[in-house]
């Protein structure tokens, strides 16, 4: 390994952290309401979507982690 690091971390403890990243979030679904057969009636539904991206790193040679929403 010491060619993937370089001379100046020869002999030095090297720290991996492992990292990774999502998006979550709703959507609505469609509306639906009852109604007598012969009317169709007018219905109000939400069309945004709201999302959070979460983001995590992992050390497991420290047994640290991090994550940031």
């Amino acid at each position: 390994m010491p060619e993937a690091v370089g001379d100046k971390a020869v002999g030095k403890r090297l720290l991996v952290w492992f990292q990774d990243e999502a998006r979550v979030g709703q959507q609505g679904t469609t509306t639906r309401l009852w109604a007598p057969k012969e009317i169709r009636p007018r219905a109000l539904k939400q069309l945004g979507f709201e999302s959070a991206s979460v983001f995590g790193s992992v050390c497991p040679g420290k047994g640290m982690a991090e994550g940031i929403v």
